[in-house]
């Protein structure tokens, strides 16, 4: 058959069949000859294709930022979630004892601290243990609380009341999140704040409760239930969270007789989760 007699289509596949086997040729003939080149000669043509991928795709510049996040942010913004939910617990001067003195109609016995938007919170049994006449002072205002449990690892659980009414501003109390007291390490960073919010204490665990671990259906349980710290141990600290640097709290600041000790949060989780009070829902 003559090329004359091949039609347009015939002709166009025709030149496509050449082409393809000519990169075929085209490919195997480059491909044998970088193998038989000199080094020189390959070098030279690898930096034409760089140079042409550089020209078709630029550099733009950036390159990647490595964030260091130091400790001191982590310290300054764990605090900083947990400003504000250390609380004063008051009673009238009527209930104190002959022994105290009330500089105003209501005084203040202690501190704890709120763990939950609906105002459960958590107080040494030494300022709480039983049922009474007690309020608790936040920044939005002062509201009355009611004795929920006394808890046998030394704190007491309240819970205070949010108003109610349609005109009410107040709707939730600002509050922490008890954190997993059971994965703590040895060496990690604790921090905790007076319970007047004037002074913090940054110190490390030097000792971990004790745990349970004999049952392998359930999860181990704090059998020496005190965390030891370097934190300060003073009165101003009594009934204050303790806090990793998450802002997490991990215990509570206790101050017994012996001296102050930090009761870890899987005790407050196990008495919020089971009150004495049937009339309280967590």
């Amino acid at each position: 058959m003559k090329i004359e007699d091949l039609s347009k289509t015939q002709i166009v596949m025709l030149c496509l069949l050449i082409t393809f086997v000519t990169s075929i040729a085209t490919g195997i003939t480059t491909v044998t000859l970088m193998e038989q080149a000199p080094v020189g000669v390959t070098q030279t043509i690898n930096r034409v294709i760089q140079k042409t991928i550089e020209t078709v795709v630029p550099d733009t510049g950036k390159t990647p930022e490595t964030v260091i996040v130091k400790e001191e942010d982590l310290v300054v913004d764990a605090l900083a979630k947990n400003s504000g939910i250390i609380v004063p617990i008051r009673i009238p001067s009527a209930d104190l004892t002959a022994n105290a003195l009330a500089a105003t109609s209501m005084a203040t016995i202690g501190y704890g601290f709120l763990v939950s938007a609906d105002g459960f919170l958590i107080t040494p049994s030494s300022v709480v243990s039983d049922k009474g006449n007690y309020s608790i002072e936040t920044p939005d205002g002062v509201f009355t609380a009611d004795f929920v449990k006394k808890d046998d690892h030394g704190f007491s659980v309240l819970k205070a009341n949010l108003p109610t009414g349609a005109n009410i501003k107040v709707k939730a109390f600002k509050f922490g999140t008890l954190g997993d007291s059971n994965s703590l390490k040895l060496g990690q960073t604790v921090l905790a704040t007076s319970n007047k919010g004037t002074d913090v204490s940054r110190g490390i665990i030097t000792s971990l409760p004790k745990s349970d671990a004999t049952d392998p259906k359930n999860p181990p349980k704090s059998v020496f239930s005190e965390i030891g710290t370097t934190l300060k141990t003073t009165s101003s600290f009594s009934g204050v969270p303790v806090i990793n640097l998450d802002g997490q709290i991990i215990g509570v600041m206790i101050e017994t007789d012996a001296g102050a000790s930090v009761v870890p949060t899987e005790f407050m989780i196990e008495a919020l989760v089971k009150p004495s009070s049937p009339s309280v829902k967590v």
